[in-house]
């Protein structure tokens, strides 16, 4: 059984997620930047995963990151919803953290 490696903290890009967090994730409410709130999206979307079995509604979450893909060019292929695997939300995670970083790199 494929276990979500970012819930372990053995995410393919781990640190660099972590350092995006602390630099562009406000401490509460959206992020100042549409980059900054694709990390937090996706750490809520993980997080109800993870804990609640996507027992609480991230609509938001998923239709944000969707359309922050299609704005950034980025073809991901699942869709993004509950209904969508731990490999391919593993996935997911390395996408965006590659993407912003390169977005910010130098930046931060």
């Amino acid at each position: 059984m494929y276990r979500l490696k970012y819930a372990d903290d053995k995410g393919k890009h781990q640190k660099l997620y972590e350092e995006l967090w602390d630099r562009l994730v406000s401490r509460r409410g959206m992020a100042k930047t549409t980059d900054g709130e694709a990390i937090r999206c996706l750490a809520r979307f993980y997080d109800e995963r993870c804990c609640n079995g996507h027992c609480n509604d991230r609509s938001y979450e998923c239709v944000f990151l969707t359309e922050w893909l299609e704005y950034k060019d980025i073809n991901f292929e699942p869709e993004i919803n509950d209904e969508m695997s731990d490999e391919d939300l593993d996935l997911l995670v390395d996408v965006v953290v590659l993407k912003v970083s390169q977005l910010w790199e130098g930046k931060i």
